[in-house]
């Protein structure tokens, strides 16, 4: 192939420019898509995969969303996971939101210790949060870091869905505000 190359060179850039240019024309029939319905043929195995996947095990597009809590926080770890917990449900009462998932969906249910004053009922409550964290830290739902410690929260939504990831990404992050903000 070299040897072709350098005997007819000047034929070899005359095609490669022809077919940059055609190319080139080309390009504006181009159209990318990251949903899953224009790249596929609705009754293909895989679309039918995946609804049987969402009506069965549930939505399978994430949206991640990172809480920090800087250093130099004063919040406990049963705070840090109230906070988790504010900010999850807000998530979740949006309208394509379907479920969401965090440390707290991993914490099991404590015992109601009824008979125990609320200061040591909470106590104890932190001190279970404090012992899972290497758990939380395993599934990479929590991650200590030089600036502080970083709390995910994965929300799902349809993938099969027509819907607007940008204007759920902004709608997303507006209720995280207005939860932050009245904490």
């Amino acid at each position: 192939l070299a040897c072709l190359l350098q005997k007819r060179n000047i034929a070899s850039i005359l095609l490669l420019n022809g077919l940059m240019v055609a190319g080139f024309f080309g390009l504006p029939r181009l159209r990318t898509s990251i949903r899953i319905e224009t790249l596929f043929a609705h009754d293909s195995q895989i679309m039918q995969d995946y609804r049987w996947l969402e009506e069965h095990i549930g939505p399978l597009v994430p949206i991640e969303v990172l809480v920090t809590f800087p250093a130099e926080s004063k919040l406990n770890d049963r705070l840090r996971m109230n906070l988790i917990w504010h900010v999850s449900e807000s998530i979740t009462r949006l309208p394509h939101i379907q479920s969401s998932t965090s440390a707290l969906t991993v914490f099991p249910p404590l015992p109601k210790m009824k008979s125990l004053p609320e200061a040591m009922r909470l106590a104890m409550l932190n001190k279970a949060i404090h012992l899972a964290r290497p758990a939380f830290q395993q599934m990479s739902m929590l991650r200590d870091t030089a600036d502080g410690e970083v709390w995910r929260i994965t929300a799902h939504i349809s993938s099969l869905e027509a819907l607007d990831y940008g204007q759920i990404l902004k709608s997303v992050r507006a209720s995280i505000d207005q939860t932050l903000s009245q904490d």
